[in-house]
């Protein structure tokens, strides 16, 4: 026999006794209980105890199990999860086991080895409460009617169920039906009619006579299935069409010593109705037990056919609890029993105050062709269970956006990357949750690492382009970033002219000037270009540029240097061009060497001036301290001293000389006397002692005493 139980993935949902325990907390948030132990040595743990929002992996729920009783078990049952949830073993998503309300079985091996996953809808935040895993934790069943719920009948060949159990009336598998029959409408089978039951070994009803046949599969007992005949025998014909040829029937010994199945030909025109229903009492109040069983689509016909759907309920006296429902059980792929299938369905409830409970099989087909089922093997345990909250957190990030002065200022836009993806925050608008002009928030953000970037700096300010770089997790979820400071939009260009010799000293010819002329941004916007021009007229009339002196730095590095216009005849402009970034200076030298044979009170003058251009906005007025070049400290100042001649010294006179008497020779023509006696001017008579070398010699030096003193003045005036 086959028996393929369908697993899935969905919540259990559990009932009180006449107050439903609610699936899904959307409350406040609280403090996860991120493990529990349950009972019968059962512990259960979502592991993280706290997911982000949108986290594709979810939490993994940790079970371990000493399993204190000893009971034998092969899956357990996942409650609580509601719909929207996925739920995973390893990679592979699980079905519900029933869909309304949402359970799942799941694989105890894989629960014990950390493979299930519970994964929250994306746009879920909250804590979802009392999510439940358990098993079953006493080995005997406590359903009493239709042979502790196996169907079995072991010994007898044709049960029949308890009377207050069914709305179904029972028919005698090895008889014909009435053709006449109202549930029948002519047809002549083995088969019960609508509204019809039996329980038999197999659902596939043969008989000797010529009958209708069903086209229903060869479904046998999930725990104690019948050996003979085989499938092969009672399949026999079975596609022929009808009438059926297969005259094989089952007897009544063969039914005997084989386990049985409900089979039911659902009743057309009843709508939502009851197929069985059993009390249970001496149950334990405030106690979660398991009512499962198995359900199965008896059809093989390709045809379209009613596909079957069942629930478990509560009955709870004044009102009724879904406590559980299967699958949709669609058609069989064929007669023979290996090629059939069950449907596993469960459902869990807690007793309440209640010792005694009704519960029962729904069928929510509508009747007809096709919706005819097969139930076996149904059961009531008590479970060991134990539960924890999972809880989803989203992280918050906030700032304010403010001027240098504080004031918060509106207009800004940023870029948020995260684990999903880059996305625009606009203050006051796309994902900015603070209605406050300047103050920005962003909600709802998944756990992982972000990074926030300013795109749009509001009107006025700078850009700022620090990457501010924050991480949401458990321990991080609400994230202040504080006041974000803008610097506004200023210009200014600021100019500074100094000589060496300072201005207003006097030079001299041939003296050396040093000019040092800085400009420096002092606005928070690039200048670009920066010109700097020295009008040097009134300066190189009256000195010489020095070859190879002018000379250019920014911040310390060498750029180009000043060069004279040569545009202009006389070319006696300097002039710098470049840019300069805020706070950035440049710094001017260039030299000349006064000129020779300059008149006193000469002056040497020059002004520079200095503009700067906003390349973003050129039509900006950039201010400058140097716009006329006659401000203070745009201009500089030096004068010609005026140099006195050296005064030429006055000679010393030459003192005259006595002038010598005049002697008369003597008569005779000869000079002195020849007694040496001379006769002076004036007629006396002179002696002269005897010679007359004596007088002349002295003449004759006074001569050359003179001479000298003549050689020597023209010298010193030449």
């Amino acid at each position: 026999m086959r028996r393929t139980t369908r697993q899935g993935t969905a919540a259990i949902a559990a009932a009180v006794l006449g107050l439903a325990i609610p699936v899904i907390g959307l409350g406040a948030l609280a403090g996860p209980a991120a493990a529990a132990e349950g009972d019968d040595g059962l512990a259960l743990w979502a592991v993280p105890a706290v997911v982000g929002v949108n986290d594709p992996q979810g939490f993994t729920l940790e079970v371990t199990d000493t399993n204190d009783s000893g009971v034998e078990y092969d899956s357990y049952l996942l409650s609580g999860i509601p719909e929207g949830w996925s739920v995973y073993d390893g990679s592979t998503p699980l079905t519900p086991t029933s869909p309304d309300p949402v359970i799942y079985r799941v694989d105890s091996a894989a629960a014990l080895a950390g493979q299930i996953r519970v994964v929250a809808p994306a746009i879920y935040t909250g804590t979802l409460p009392d999510v439940t895993i358990g098993r079953v934790s006493l080995s005997t069943n406590l359903i009493t009617d239709f042979n502790n719920g196996t169907f079995d009948y072991l010994g007898e060949s044709k049960p029949q169920l308890p009377a207050d159990s069914t709305l179904y009336g029972y028919h005698d598998p090895t008889a014909m039906t009435d053709p006449n029959s109202a549930n029948c409408t002519g047809a002549h089978q083995y088969s019960p009619c609508d509204g019809e039951y039996t329980i038999w070994p197999t659902a596939t009803l043969n008989g000797p006579e010529e009958h209708y046949y069903n086209q229903w599969s060869d479904l046998r007992s999930v725990t104690n299935p019948m050996e003979d005949p085989t499938s092969e025998q009672i399949c026999e014909y079975y596609d022929s069409g009808n009438p059926a040829l297969n005259t094989l029937q089952v007897s009544d010994a063969q039914s005997a010593a084989a386990g049985k199945i409900l089979v039911v030909n659902g009743a057309i025109g009843w709508g939502t109705h009851d197929i069985i229903t059993t009390t249970i009492s001496g149950l334990e109040p405030h106690t979660l037990y398991t009512f499962s069983g198995y359900v199965a689509n008896l059809s093989n016909n390709p045809n379209t056919t009613q596909p079957v759907q069942t629930a478990f309920y509560l009955d709870a006296g004044d009102h009724d609890e879904l406590i559980g429902s299967s699958q949709p059980a669609l058609t069989q792929a064929g007669c023979l029993n290996s090629l059939t299938e069950w449907t596993h369905s469960t459902g869990v409830f807690d007793t309440g105050e209640a010792t005694s409970i009704t519960i029962g099989v729904r069928n929510f087909g509508e009747g007809g062709s096709g919706n005819d089922l097969a139930i076996d093997s149904l059961s009531l345990f008590p479970m060991a269970r134990a539960s924890v909250d999972l809880v989803v957190e989203a992280g918050t990030l906030s700032w304010s956006k403010v001027g240098a002065d504080g004031a918060l200022l509106d207009g800004s836009a940023w870029s948020l990357e995260g684990p999903g993806g880059t996305f625009p925050v606009i203050d006051n608008g796309e994902n900015d949750t603070d209605p406050a002009v300047g103050q920005l928030r962003v909600e709802r953000l998944e756990f992982g690492d972000y990074t926030l970037t300013e795109i749009q700096a509001p009107s006025g300010h700078l850009l700022d382009s620090t990457q501010h770089s924050v991480t949401i997790d458990a321990e991080h979820l609400t994230i202040d970033l504080g006041q974000v400071a803008n610097t506004p939009m200023t210009w200014g260009l600021t100019t500074a002219k100094s000589s060496d010799p300072q201005s207003g000293a006097p030079v001299t010819a041939g003296q050396t000037i040093t000019y040092t002329v800085t400009g420096t941004n002092t606005g928070t916007m690039p200048l670009d270009p920066v010109t700097i021009t020295d009008d040097m007229a009134d300066v190189l009339d009256s000195a010489t540029l020095v070859d190879d002196s002018p000379a250019a730095t920014v911040d310390g590095q060498s750029v180009e240097p000043p060069t004279l216009d040569d545009t202009t005849p006389d070319g006696t402009t300097l002039t710098w061009t470049g840019a300069l970034a805020p706070g950035q200076a440049v710094a001017l030298t260039y030299q000349v060497t006064v000129d020779d044979g300059l008149p006193g009170g000469t002056q040497l003058v020059n002004h520079v001036i200095a503009e700067g251009v906003d390349p973003q906005d050129p039509e900006q007025e950039v201010p400058s301290n140097c716009e006329e070049g006659t401000e203070e400290g745009c201009t500089t100042e030096q004068t010609v001293e005026t140099v006195e001649p050296t005064p030429t010294p006055t000679p010393t006179p030459t003192p005259t000389p006595t002038p010598l008497p005049t002697w008369t020779p003597l008569p005779g023509g000869k000079g002195p006397g020849a007694n040496g006696a001379s006769v002076r001017t004036g007629g006396e008579p002179v002696e002269t002692g005897g010679s007359l070398l004596a007088p002349l010699a002295a003449v004759g030096a006074g001569v050359i005493l003179t001479g000298s003193g003549l050689l020597a003045l023209r010298r010193r005036r030449g």
